[in-house]
């Protein structure tokens, strides 16, 4: 069974002044330090190799030190393309992935568990024991009638990450093409390639707060439940509507 990779990426001080709601470096980096520190207790024992990739190089509280000294791989990979200047946070993203990803370590058959490391993720452990049994090259959360995809956790080969790659060119957040659309466009296009993409299969129960609005993605416990259904029911709508995958 091959060991999984879970790639979680950041931007600790924004590179763009007016993409997040909370600007202030220092309260990002100890969000950071808590959902980075939450996700090596949970893996601890799973074989799981945890990378984070930052792309501005701040680093204001020892977090890079923090992550070392817990089992964390740190890549600071600069922004030095402009991607999220020009393309804004989504392309930002990509680039950090990119330059992970594009390593001549990993083989194309290599699983990652792509998620941001500004959230805590309490059950990550269900994605890694669902990527390591998977048969199918990508899963993730789609929403076909609107064309958008949940880019904050989802599940992926490296040879997928070819096809996302050159769809996310196009990614422009001012412009309202965002990483979203962008990882959506992949299933028709994989599948011409002959992948298997498939609905992500488990709830991805979050902790924190979003970069976009502020709002917190906990409420209680009573709204998890109500979320869970939601989710459900919609992968079991896709399920019936279009097919299994993989």
């Amino acid at each position: 069974m091959q060991r999984i990779i879970l790639l979680l990426t950041g931007t600790i001080r924004p590179l763009v002044s007016d993409t997040s709601v909370q600007p202030d470096a220092v309260v990002r980096a100890h969000e950071y330090r808590h959902a980075l520190t939450s996700a090596a207790t949970q893996l601890a024992g799973t074989n799981t190799r945890i990378i984070f990739a930052e792309n501005s190089g701040h680093d204001p509280i020892g977090l890079f030190a923090h992550c070392r000294g817990i089992g964390i791989e740190v890549r600071v990979i600069p922004d030095s393309d402009q991607a999220a200047v020009r393309g804004g946070k989504g392309a930002g993203e990509l680039a950090l992935m990119r330059g992970v990803i594009e390593s001549a370590e990993f083989a194309d058959a290599q699983m990652f568990i792509k998620a941001t490391g500004r959230l805590e993720i309490v059950n990550l452990a269900a994605f890694v024991h669902d990527a390591a049994r998977a048969t199918y090259d990508a899963s993730f959360r789609l929403d076909r009638r609107s064309g958008f995809s949940d880019s904050r956790i989802f599940i992926f080969r490296k040879r997928y990450f070819t096809i996302l790659d050159a769809a996310g060119r196009a990614i422009d957040d001012a412009g309202g093409l965002h990483l979203e659309h962008s990882l959506a466009q992949t299933v028709a296009l994989a599948q011409r390639q002959g992948l298997r993409w498939r609905f992500l299969s488990v709830f991805p129960r979050f902790r924190g707060y979003s970069g976009t609005n502020g709002n917190s993605y906990f409420t209680s416990a009573w709204a998890e439940r109500v979320q869970w259904l939601k989710f459900h029911l919609f992968r079991l709508a896709d399920y019936f509507c279009a097919g299994p995958r993989g």
